[in-house]
């Protein structure tokens, strides 16, 4: 725990928090006060060798009458208080403003420990030069003097407000010499000026690419798939290319499946939206395929691939050995009323116990635990024809 001071500051409320060790929940103790039994209160700064204590024991720890507001301890004492019940084991202390005022000290620890289930606590309380809590000069009491007499001694260069430059340029060839030497080492624009390149990258735009990643087969016949683009300028909206995108479709062998394709250039759909239409055929080997797009915006030609798999109709897929496991097994708690409940009690029917009341003409059956009734229905023995008629 961390609260940082100004060394010398005084007047200092610190509250901390104990944690109650006897519980393992981090709950805070509650219920300490200046004469709890045992407690200690140890503070210590960073160079020196002994630390001052205060102890219930040694009658050297006092209450505090108000909340907040600091008061100086009596002589060789200090001050303990417990906070508030909306803040479980909050407590607040006051110590002698000495004990934050040891020479060059740049900490002070503040151990609280002895009292019942009071968890061992340390307080680190860093001692600073600087004050953290004015927000004038931070504590730094020559800061105003220091600047009004650097301020007082300064002298202005002679002629600075009354500098003027010159209205005409001295050798207008430097200028041009290093403008040239700029533009060589940017190189030669790609179109007509710089400028122009820069209007070229603003009108970029970016693209969505839908392929069908799975095209299945059919079992006889043609079906279609449709490969669709959608470009975007830089705000997002949609944007048209030089002209219209097109595509090359080929296998990982590398044979073209073009033909397959209405055509190889978009269809314009809307501005910037263009699509493609492959035709499935049955006869169609079972491939991974490869689109490779190609579109041209502001003279820069861009390049984009996606996959797809040709399928065939599907059918060779069975279950795993375990797949029905998968099936949650619990048991209907009453009248099954899904097919998984239906498969359940018909087990339970055969595997579970059931009990037949010839006098009540039901039959009554159980779940697992052979006491809770799941259903029960209506049941009778004639002529050793078994009737059973429908649960509840």
């Amino acid at each position: 725990m961390l609260i940082s001071y100004r060394r010398a500051q005084t007047g200092i409320v610190l509250r901390v928090k104990l944690l109650n060790s006897s519980v393992s929940t981090g709950a805070g103790l509650q219920g300490l006060t200046s004469a709890s039994s045992g407690l200690v209160i140890s503070t210590i700064a960073n160079n020196e060798a002994t630390p001052t204590v205060y102890t219930v024991a040694g009658s050297t720890i006092e209450s505090i009458t108000a909340l907040g507001t600091y008061a100086t301890p009596t002589a060789t004492k200090c001050r303990f208080k417990e906070v508030s019940s909306n803040h479980p084991g909050i407590y607040e202390i006051q110590l002698a403003d000495a004990r934050f005022a040891v020479s060059n000290a740049k900490s002070l620890i503040v151990s609280i420990s002895g009292a019942t289930n009071c968890a061992e606590t340390d307080v680190l309380i860093p001692l600073t030069d600087v004050d953290p809590y004015d927000a004038a000069k931070g504590g730094m009491t020559n800061l105003d003097a220091a600047i009004t007499s650097r301020m007082a001694t300064y002298t202005q260069p002679t002629g600075f407000l009354a500098a003027a430059f010159p209205a005409a340029i001295a050798d207008e060839s430097l200028i041009i010499a290093a403008t040239t030497s700029i533009m060589t080492r940017l190189g030669a624009p790609v179109g007509a000026s710089v400028s122009a390149d820069i209007a070229a990258i603003a009108s970029q735009s970016w693209t969505v690419l839908a392929v069908p990643e799975v095209i299945d087969r059919p079992a006889a016949g043609t079906t279609t798939y449709t490969a669709e683009m959608f470009l975007y300028d830089q705000a997002g909206n949609m944007h048209a290319p030089d002209a219209a995108p097109t595509v090359t479709l080929t296998n990982t062998a590398g044979t073209d499946r073009s033909g397959r394709l209405g055509s190889t250039t978009g269809t314009l759909v809307a501005t910037g939206h263009y699509k493609w239409v492959y035709t499935n055929t049955f006869t169609d080997a079972l491939e991974q395929l490869h689109w490779q797009f190609s579109v041209t915006e502001a003279t820069i030609t861009r390049v984009m691939g996606q996959q797809s798999v040709v399928v065939g109709d599907r059918t060779g897929y069975s279950l795993a050995p375990t797949g029905l496991d998968e099936i949650p097994v619990t048991m209907p708690t009453s009248v099954a009323a899904t097919f998984r409940e239906m498969i359940i009690a018909t087990w339970a029917y055969d595997y579970q116990k059931s009990v037949y009341d010839p006098v009540a003409q039901t039959l009554t059956t159980y779940a697992a635990n052979g006491s809770t009734v799941l259903t029960t229905a209506p049941a009778t023995i004639v002529s050793g024809v078994e009737t059973k008629g429908k649960a509840v």
